[in-house]
């Protein structure tokens, strides 16, 4: 399995994956893996709403957290980064060539007979799909 690939070659850095990041050197896929990396959380920028509602691509997702320095030496200390985990399947995308989606629908869900889990996709009509919210 791609994750357990990564996680016995913890000294594979970001930079392996991704050359252009800056920060590359100094992260290993274990840190994306613990959320000990130092990169920030994308979810928390301030503009991060308004990306939200703009069509992208994972190429210019990948492309906004490589642009951002991290806040803290990696694995010295723990904080919760969905940009990690971004990272991370932009990584298993770049091994496999499958997207993400196909990678988890082939080798994980199908295998296991999961049929009401995967990846969200706005392109999709899925029936009873649950869609998180906001009081605002």
């Amino acid at each position: 399995m791609i994750s357990l690939y990564l996680w016995k070659r913890t000294k594979n850095t970001v930079s392996k994956f991704i050359p252009s990041y800056k920060y590359g050197d100094q992260i290993q896929l274990h840190h994306l893996l613990t959320h000990s990396s130092g990169i920030p959380n994308i979810t928390q920028l301030p503009n991060i709403k308004e990306l939200m509602k703009q069509p992208t691509t994972t190429e210019k997702i990948v492309h906004l957290i490589t642009d951002l320095q991290p806040e803290f030496v990696p694995n010295s200390t723990f904080q919760y980064s969905n940009s990690g985990y971004i990272l991370l399947a932009y990584i298993i995308e770049k091994i496999t060539g499958f997207t993400y989606e196909q990678f988890l629908s082939k080798h994980i869900f199908s295998p296991l007979g999961v049929k009401n889990s995967g990846c969200d996709n706005h392109e999709k009509i899925i029936a009873n799909r649950a869609q998180g919210y906001e009081y605002d």
